[in-house]
């Protein structure tokens, strides 16, 4: 399901949007916002999609953009860390409402200890979700990664270093 080592597995943008359920203008508010980044290469990779996904339910717990921003750029490597690993653990994101602290814990495990009281938070099961995310990037993946104006691209590109 990997791709080669030397090589990445992508979609376009009309994918990245129509796997996240995201609209486009949404989207392109969220990246003027610095809230996700953009690849200037119109390619997404997994973690792009895994990334947007977060970042939609969170808007939609938080609801300010800029309480959005907060929240992601603090735990954004530790979750995407977790959510991206081989096989998906068990995840819970677990939201204080009032402070916009985010953590990522194993599902069940552990959440009771990380909840401080009288602290409002939202717990947000993810395992299925972002599990079932990533078996749709695969299979839009590969057939926009090997495109034909990808392959024509590389044959021009060999062609041009052939002939040097």
């Amino acid at each position: 399901m990997q791709p080669p080592p030397d090589s990445f597995a992508f979609v376009y943008e009309a994918t990245l949007l129509r796997l996240t359920a995201v609209k486009r203008s949404t989207w392109q508010n969220w990246v003027a916002a610095s809230v996700v980044g953009d690849r200037p290469d119109g390619r997404y990779r997994e973690v792009d999609v895994v990334e947007l996904s977060v970042v939609s339910a969170l808007v939609k717990l938080v609801g300010r953009l800029a309480d959005v921003e907060i929240t992601w750029r603090g735990a954004r490597a530790s979750v995407l860390e977790r959510l991206m690993a081989a096989s998906v653990p068990p995840t819970l994101l677990v939201l204080e409402l009032r402070t916009l602290n985010l953590q990522a814990h194993e599902d069940g495990a552990s959440v009771g200890d990380c909840l401080r009281p009288l602290e409002p938070s939202v717990v947000v099961p993810l395992t299925e979700s972002i599990r079932t995310l990533r078996q749709d990037f695969w299979r839009f993946a590969p057939a926009e990664s090997g495109s034909s104006i990808d392959r024509r691209r590389k044959a021009h590109r060999q062609t041009r270093t052939r002939r040097r």
